[in-house]
């Protein structure tokens, strides 16, 4: 299988994957389920929800959001999520369903929230995007996203939903604390400080994981400070 041989380039696995995947497939790698609700986790062991592995089966699931992460808007606390150790092996198993129970075998992308650390249980929690803007220190913000990488990859993270770019137009947006602030050079420099410290020098590496740089033009302008509202530009 073409696709599964590494002596041939990138792009000719990808166009021989393609080639074999229906419809259906392609679409479900576009799906996206809550990371947290695919597994159950009591007393210390971790099992895969029946929806889940119906949804692997089917060729429907591309990628899952927030596998470990833990917080009120997940709901997952301290006693329901997952420890480091715990968090491994649930990725390690996710993965090895999906390879060993879809058609053709593809592994799910696993993207996890790192703005100001990896959201997890036992992760490093760093100084929210505002305050890290109001240092203006570019190579200690660098450092600081390598040391994410890490821990983020080390549990199965491939990729990250940061950093955030929006440039604060008013300050009564309910996410002005993910923002690094009103200057857009300074954010256009933590900006490539990010993804150099979170990629590292190739994605291809045990401690780089996807950078995402988001979001949309304007997101942060929003009319009354809400969020996703419409925006006037002139």
């Amino acid at each position: 299988m073409i696709y599964k041989d590494r002596n041939y380039s990138n792009s000719e696995r990808a166009q021989h994957l393609l080639s074999l995947m229906t419809l259906e497939e392609k679409t479900g790698q576009l799906v996206q389920p809550f990371g947290w609700q695919v597994y159950e986790h009591r007393d210390g062991n971790i099992e895969l929800t029946e929806a889940f592995k119906k949804q692997i089966e089917s060729g429907g699931v591309g990628s899952l959001y927030g596998v470990l992460r833990a917080d009120p808007w997940t709901g997952v606390t301290l006693e329901t999520g997952l420890s480091p150790e715990e968090g491994t092996a649930a990725v390690n198993e996710i993965q090895r369903y999906a390879i060993e129970h879809s058609r053709l075998g593809i592994p799910i992308l696993i993207g996890e929230e790192c703005s100001h650390g990896h959201m997890a249980i036992g992760a490093t929690v760093f100084p929210v995007p505002l305050s890290l803007g109001s240092t203006w220190n570019v190579e200690l913000y660098r450092e600081m996203c390598r040391a994410v990488a890490r821990e983020t990859r080390s549990q199965g993270g491939a990729a990250t939903y940061s950093p955030v770019l929006d440039v604060v137009r008013d300050p009564r947006w309910g996410r002005t604390e993910e923002c690094f602030g009103e200057d857009a050079y300074l954010i256009s420099e933590l900006a490539v400080a990010s993804v150099e410290g979170l990629q590292g020098q190739s994605l291809d590496q045990e401690d780089s994981v996807v950078a995402t740089l988001k979001h949309f033009v304007g997101y942060g302008s929003s009319e009354g400070g809400r969020n996703a509202g419409p925006g006037a530009y002139g």
